[in-house]
């Protein structure tokens, strides 16, 4: 008989960032823990780790002040990419599915990946988000609404921004009913 398999999980941030990484996860930490919190564009190639650093924005502004945020990606191919990253990277964020998580409790640092098509109707933005609530699913307004009770403040990172966000989008109008 074999000895039983040794799994070993980071326990801390598995590795540091590069100067440039590190001043933009300080500088955009920085606005975003001011007071308005502007709206924040991180524009770099691909490669240079915009993912890990937005890992390390959402660590960092979620241990200031408690946050629940919706990461929205452009393909439903990139969600669980997106939340491999978040469980491999994100010390203190928990990466879920957005759909499936509207019955957990809304917590600090949990990160919920869809997509913008996700979210974005005009059925639901008529039915305040609550169109797709019945007896074993909370609705989206629900859920919001219930992590707003809790305190916690939402935040968004939008992957490939200059696709959905303007106001005449559905998703763009989603992101505004959210403020």
């Amino acid at each position: 008989m074999s000895a039983p398999l040794s799994i070993t999980a980071p326990q801390g941030n598995t590795r540091s960032p590069k100067a440039f990484q590190a001043e933009i996860i300080t500088s955009i930490c920085r606005a975003l823990q001011g007071q308005p919190r502007p709206p924040c564009l991180l524009r770099s190639p691909t490669g240079s780790g915009k993912t890990f650093m937005l890992t390390r924005v959402l660590q960092q502004v979620s241990a200031q002040q408690p946050t629940l945020w919706l990461w929205f990606v452009p393909f439903v191919n990139l969600v669980a990419q997106t939340i491999d990253s978040l469980d491999s990277e994100g010390v203190g964020l928990a990466g879920l599915e957005l759909g499936r998580a509207l019955n957990e409790q809304p917590a600090p640092g949990l990160v919920l990946v869809s997509t913008a098509q996700g979210v974005a109707s005009a059925k639901g933005r008529a039915a305040g988000y609550a169109d797709k609530q019945d007896d074993d699913t909370r609705s989206l307004a629900a859920y919001v609404a219930l992590a707003r009770a809790a305190g916690l403040h939402i935040g968004i990172v939008v992957d490939e921004a200059h696709i959905a966000l303007k106001s005449t989008t559905e998703f763009g109008k989603f992101v505004h009913w959210l403020q």
